[in-house]
């Protein structure tokens, strides 16, 4: 791959994937030109120009940062796949990525043009499906020629599409940082998006199917969706932290106050953890500000690998991290941060040339169950610090735990 398409820094494996399903899309294209119908000419104009309005009506608003983020272009993906030829769908996405990448934003070249790939050959292949399904070649199909056997066969096919490009996207994303998380490489948020563009591709083909006119009368409702579901991503996006992929404070602190509120009303502990990285400012100083980027990374990475899904993680600030781990006591909080502790000392980071290992302190506050008197966050944070400079003023790499109790007694 050319140098310029800032790819050089990718792992072999990315570079290989993009390589092999560019190739495979581009094969595929040429191979499956049709023999041009105007029809079909006509209506893939019709379908790419509404496409290109929405790609346009995005211009106003951020695109959500992420190679599977969803953009609602699906909902014209769909019906070029079940209406169209397998070569108009392969095609279909090159003209979109590239006016996204002119109009909208500009990013790695490299990422635009597997975006296209994969999303062509994921639709060519729910054409296949489709075809198959419904017998739109042959007339012959797996499912009844029937209105309900029709519209069957479109969710079939919008699924296997969304299935395969979320497939073909979240590979490049985890063999890029093998240390994300499988669901989080494939799913946005809780899946709801995913859902909402294979229903509106689904709704959208069945419609243009009765007739073509319907594309001016589906486009303006899918555009305000298509807002909404950008303006969602971005509100995701705004809770959190850029450098670690984690919570940022604010959204923590929010999301905190609430898991604390319910911990006590159902008569559960709540323990906290404030985690401080030990001598960071040497790693800045020594190997420099990117380094020390990829370090906080390597370390939010090897804590969210030790907490549970339903623990709360954030990035507090510079070096530090905060942890809520609902329904734990003490013992099971100090065993948690032991166990912190050790992942965190474990993980060497690569930077130009050398290996960075760093350790974590940690302190500790619970939130007791039954408490009459239940603490806020933020006395469980002030203990929780009490906690950490204790551990800092012990070595360093180590647990420091401080009660509410002599807390409160001291004030």
């Amino acid at each position: 791959m050319p140098a310029t398409w800032a790819a050089s820094a990718l792992p072999w494996t990315t570079r290989c994937l993009v390589a092999v399903v560019t190739v495979v899309a581009g094969a595929w294209a040429v191979l499956a030109v049709p023999r041009l119908v105007a029809s079909d000419a006509a209506l893939f104009l019709l379908l790419v120009g509404a496409a290109a309005a929405a790609v346009e009506a995005s211009r106003r608003i951020p695109e959500p940062s992420g190679m599977n983020a969803n953009d609602m272009l699906a909902a014209w993906y769909v019906p070029v796949a079940v209406l169209l030829p397998p070569f108009w769908s392969l095609l279909t996405p090159v003209v979109l990525m590239a006016l996204t990448q002119w109009r909208v934003k500009r990013i790695d070249t490299f990422k635009r043009v597997y975006s296209a790939a994969a999303i062509g050959v994921a639709h060519a292949a729910a054409s296949v499906a489709f075809s198959a399904l419904a017998g739109r070649a042959s007339g012959d199909g797996l499912l009844p020629d029937t209105a309900a056997g029709t519209v069957l066969a479109v969710s079939l096919a919008a699924i296997v599409a969304k299935a395969l490009n979320t497939l073909l996207i979240g590979l490049a994303v985890k063999t890029a940082d093998p240390e994300s998380r499988w669901r989080e490489v494939f799913v946005v948020g809780d899946g709801r998006l995913e859902l909402i563009e294979v229903c509106a591709g689904v709704l959208v083909a069945v419609a243009v199917s009765v007739s073509p006119w319907m594309v001016p009368v589906a486009l303006p409702p899918l555009l305000v969706l298509q807002r909404g579901m950008l303006y969602a991503q971005l509100h995701t996006a705004s809770r959190t932290d850029t450098k670690t992929g984690l919570l940022n404070a604010g959204a923590w602190e929010r999301d905190a106050e609430t898991v604390l509120a319910a911990g006590h009303r159902r008569g559960l502990p709540t323990a906290v953890l404030l985690i401080d990285i030990d001598h960071f400012k040497a790693v800045n100083d020594v190997h420099g500000h990117l380094a020390g980027d990829d370090v906080l990374r390597a370390v939010a990475t090897a804590l969210r690998a030790q907490l549970r899904d339903g623990d709360l993680l954030c990035r507090f600030g510079g070096e530090e991290f905060a942890a809520l781990l609902p329904g734990m006591d003490r013992s099971e909080a100090v065993q948690a941060a032991e166990r912190l502790r050790a992942g965190v000392a474990a993980v060497v980071t690569p930077v130009a040339g050398a290996v960075v290992q760093v350790t974590v302190s940690l302190g500790v506050s619970v939130a007791d169950a039954g408490t009459a008197d239940p603490p806020s966050l933020s006395e469980l944070l002030a203990v929780a610090d009490a906690g950490l400079y204790r551990a800092k003023g012990s070595g360093r790499d180590r647990v420091g735990m401080q009660t509410l109790a002599d807390r409160r007694a001291s004030s």
